[in-house]
């Protein structure tokens, strides 16, 4: 059996009964012709406060609150959630960040 590996980051720990504020890092199996998607809605399964924070299964897409890198490439940029994984793929699950050029605008107008 093929195995990914799965980081996620410190903010999400507890939604895999982990203690927050730790990295967690852990290999996770994975059949012939699994998509990113597939992996996620396995993830989802087994950790039931994952239900509905990773995926929406009603649109089949991210929600969000994640945002999901395979092998240091953005999901989106990486040929989206039906992405076929192979083994030894890495999966980031990181929370859902914003930001934008604070010091360009302040110049505009002031930043919170």
């Amino acid at each position: 059996m093929s195995e990914v590996t799965v980081d996620v980051m410190p903010m999400l720990a507890p939604y895999f009964s982990a203690a927050g504020g730790e990295h967690l890092r852990f290999t996770a199996p994975i059949e012939n012709g699994d998509t990113i998607l597939d992996l996620l809605g396995h993830l989802a399964d087994e950790h039931a406060a994952l239900d509905g924070v990773l995926i929406d299964r009603s649109s089949r897409e991210l929600t969000e609150a994640v945002r999901v890198v395979l092998n240091d490439r953005v999901v989106e940029l990486a040929g989206g959630l039906d992405t076929v994984l192979v083994d030894g793929d890495t999966i980031l699950i990181l929370p859902a960040f914003a930001g934008g050029a604070c010091e360009e605008i302040a110049r505009r107008m002031p930043c919170p």
